[in-house]
Order: C-alpha cells, then structure tokens, then sequence
C-alpha cells in the first residue's frame, strides 16, 4: 500500500522597517556629502594650482625678456636718460620707498624703459612705441628696480678705480609682485625677484657716451 506525503513550506517574507530604512539613508547622504566635498575640494586645488602655474609662467617669461636686454645694456637710470627718483618700495608691507618704479637704459635696440602700467601690466617702451609683455590674466600690483652703480654714490660699495670712479658693471634688481586677474578664487599675491648684471662695462661705452663720472680705463 503506498503512502502519499504531502510537504508544506513556510515561506517568511520579511522587510526593512521605516527606522532602517532612515537609518540607511542617513549614512548613504552622509557618505556621499563626504565624497562630493572631497572631490570638489580637489578640483578646485587643480584649478589653483594650474592658475598659479599660469601666473608664474606668464612673469618669469616677462622677466627672463627683461633679463636679456639689460644684459647688454648700459647707463641704467642715468641722468643723461632719465630724471626717475626712487618712488616704489621692495616691500609692500613696510611701504618704505627704495627703488624705482621705471627702469631707463641704452639696451641693445636702443633706448628701452621697462614700467608698470595703469592697467597692472608690466609695459615696455622704446622709440615711442609700448607694447605690455605680460598677460591680462595677471595683475602686477608692484614693479621696482633696483640699479647698482648708476652714480658715484655706488663706487664705494662695487669697486671703483683710483679716482673714485665706478668701473664695475651695473646691477639691476628687479622685484615683482603680482596676482591672477579677475579669479574667483582667493590666491595670496606671488612674489618674484631677480637680479641681473650688465655684460657691458663703463670702459666699453661709446666714447661719446663716457663722462668722468664712468670714464675708467
């Protein structure tokens, strides 16, 4: 005689309950809140640092073409060029005046001068024609230079010949402040510096150019 099983399942159909479920969410928001902030505050380093990068880029360009023509050039800020007093500070903090705002010398083309414009870029000017050599996406806040043996007042700091007449070439430090243009980030003001020395000595002057205040042997 043959028995029939029959087999039953109990089948449980379980769930989350609100409390779960909002506990969950919570920790999913909070999770993502966590990452989005973190990539946003990457993207935004990347964009800082690029704009940087761009800044710096754009002045020691500016600077390195400056750098070229004083090498060969001559008479920095003379009298016999230019009447610029020391009007700009190296040091924007203390604010005390010590070098020039304009640079004026007999360069390789001839007579360039090299200054800051009224619209925040660095500006150079020769037979009457300007042209700016930096980008409109940087703002040079501050331009001074620093000339080394202009006049005899220098000859006992660099060396001078028996008759106090300076015979060593001519120093010229250039300082540079600048920040990005119009940037929604806020970027602290890039400081740059840089000294260069003419190759060109007093002695090697045109012989119409000498003056006893530069006529060494």
């Amino acid at each position: 005689m043959m028995k029939i099983f029959n087999f039953k399942f109990l089948i449980f159909k379980e769930g989350f309950t609100l409390v779960e479920l909002l506990v969950s969410m919570s920790i999913f928001v909070v999770i993502v809140a966590i990452a989005s902030g973190v990539f946003i505050k990457s993207i935004q380093n990347e964009n800082h640092l690029i704009t940087v990068m761009g800044m710096q880029g754009n002045l020691n360009i500016a600077l390195e073409q400056m750098a070229r023509e004083i090498r060969g050039g001559y008479l920095f800020n003379d009298s016999s060029l230019s009447s610029a007093a020391k009007d700009c500070a190296t040091d924007t903090v203390s604010g005390n005046p010590a070098g020039y705002s304009s640079v004026t010398f007999i360069g390789p083309s001839g007579t360039t001068t090299y200054a800051l414009s009224s619209s925040g870029r660095i500006a150079r000017s020769e037979g009457g024609a300007t042209t700016t050599i930096t980008s409109s996406d940087v703002n040079v806040s501050n331009l001074c230079f620093i000339v080394s043996q202009a006049n005899l007042g220098d000859s006992a700091m660099y060396g001078a010949d028996a008759a106090g007449i300076p015979c060593n070439p001519w120093r010229v430090t250039i300082f540079a402040e600048a920040s990005p243009n119009q940037t929604s980030q806020t970027i602290q003001p890039f400081n740059l510096q840089t000294t260069v020395s003419s190759r060109v000595l007093p002695k090697d002057m045109p012989v119409n150019l000498k003056t006893g205040k530069y006529a060494c042997n």
